[in-house]
């Protein structure tokens, strides 16, 4: 298994290799110095040991001024063990396989079996290393220990680690089959799913299509009926049929009703697909656009708009924008019984994103309905009560995810409703990036 340069796992790795290092190095020192304690008159070779620790002590060392090295630390490491596996085995020969050096022979050659990694050096080193031993033993004249359990140690031991070493191979071979099945598996679903959303967004478009194209041809007739319904009311209005009149009242207000419904909509039709017109565009003149547009009302109820912090530009599609905020304008005016609305409109720009309040003196929203409200035809009130159609606060969700945000609402009965909601600081940059992500996926 491969691991990147940066990843936790290599780290982890390169830090075993090296305590291998250090423990070896450690290790043929100190057995040297045993063995010459405990066996007078054994044939020791110090410069040579010193020889081998000073290597390992390089290689560890090396591992952390060179990059190279520490790239290459396994097989640096397993050379080394393998040269000391000859060393120990030569050192056995010479001391007649004495018990304690061969015990000696046997701690390198697990050692070389447990910190090989790649499959071709494990097989090559492990059976070198066996019928070095063996050789050894047969040459030499006298060993202390009798060549038959020589031969089957080494062999008992060689089988053993050689067969260990397949099955770990076997079954790291069945986690990446198992791990190229479930990617595979992966990217079908991956595949299954992108076709389905690309059909989900065909069959979208069409309905949003079809409810423009729709809407578009009801206003037609609905203005013919209201037309002649208005004619006629103009023709009886000097009777005194009073209950025909207010059937034709009942007819015209039906017809306008349905015109506001259609022309809503329409508008949020419109706002179905994700913005295009994006630009770089100053906060302060869209909702003064805004605020303009709604002048009528305001005057009527003798309503109080203003705002703070609007000093930020911000990338955005500007006919939505100004949408958005004669939306929110309006209700926050409409759903208000005080002498005097009072509407504040705030902006603070956070670190990835700015954030928007509209804060109004009206009749609140229950936290109950909080979610409603943005639903299509969602209403709390009759239309005796408040005029609408529940398309309103739809079409401004719309809007604010068609520019990566967010829309919620802090309000109770009777204590005003703040409405918040969010637009990314880095839009032109995400739009950037997906604009270069569906050309190359075009291509």
């Amino acid at each position: 298994m491969k691991y990147s340069a940066t990843s936790s796992a290599y780290d982890v790795e390169i830090l075993l290799y090296r305590l291998i290092l250090v423990t070896a190095a450690v290790a043929v020192t100190l057995f040297g110095h045993m063995a010459s304690a405990t066996l007078p008159g054994a044939m020791e070779y110090p410069a040579h040991r010193w020889m081998l620790s000073s290597c390992c002590l390089l290689v560890f060392a090396g591992s952390f001024l060179s990059r190279k090295i520490r790239d290459n630390i396994i097989t640096l490491t397993c050379w080394w063990l393998f040269i000391n596996h000859i060393w120990v085995t030569w050192i056995v020969y010479v001391n007649s396989f004495d018990i304690a050096y061969y015990s000696g022979l046997l701690t390198s050659f697990c050692a070389i079996t447990i910190a090989i990694r790649k499959p071709a050096l494990f097989y090559i080193f492990t059976v070198s290393a066996v019928l070095m031993a063996i050789f050894a033993a047969w040459m030499c004249p006298s060993p202390d220990i009798h060549l038959s359990m020589i031969i089957f140690t080494m062999l008992i031991l060689g089988a053993a680690f050689i067969l260990t070493n397949i099955a770990i191979l076997a079954f790291q071979k069945s986690l990446l089959n198992r791990n190229a099945e479930l990617e595979k598996a992966v990217e079908e679903r991956a595949a299954i799913a992108e076709k389905r959303a690309g059909q989900l967004a065909s069959k979208n478009k069409e309905l949003e299509q079809f409810a423009y194209i729709a809407s578009h041809d009801l206003k037609s007739p609905l203005r013919n009926i209201g037309g002649f319904a208005q004619l006629l009311q103009k023709r009886l209005g000097s009777t005194q049929e009073k209950e025909v009149n207010e059937y034709i009242e009942f007819i015209v207000g039906g017809v306008k009703r349905m015109n506001h419904l259609i022309e809503d909509v329409l508008l949020y039709s419109r706002f179905g697909e994700e913005a295009t017109c994006f630009k770089l565009e100053k906060i302060a003149p869209i909702v003064q656009e805004a605020i303009a547009a709604l002048q009528w009302e305001i005057q009527e109820k003798h309503a109080i708009v203003y705002s703070e912090g609007l000093l930020h530009s911000l990338y955005c599609d500007r006919p939505q924008m100004v949408q958005l905020f004669q939306n929110l304008i309006s209700n926050a005016i409409k759903y208000n019984n005080a002498s005097r609305p009072i509407i504040k409109i705030c902006l603070t720009a956070n670190v990835n994103e700015f954030l928007f309040s509209i804060k109004d003196n009206g009749i609140g929203i229950p936290p109950e309905q909080q979610e409603r409200v943005f639903k299509m035809f969602q209403r709390l009130h009759t239309e005796q009560e408040y005029a609408g159609t529940g398309i309103g606060l739809a079409v401004c969700k719309r809007i604010i995810e068609n520019h990566q945000g967010r829309i919620w609402i802090s309000s109770n009965t009777g204590a005003g409703t703040k409405f918040y909601f969010t637009i990314s600081k880095y839009l032109d940059k995400e739009k950037e990036a997906s604009s270069r992500a569906n050309v190359l996926y075009d291509s």
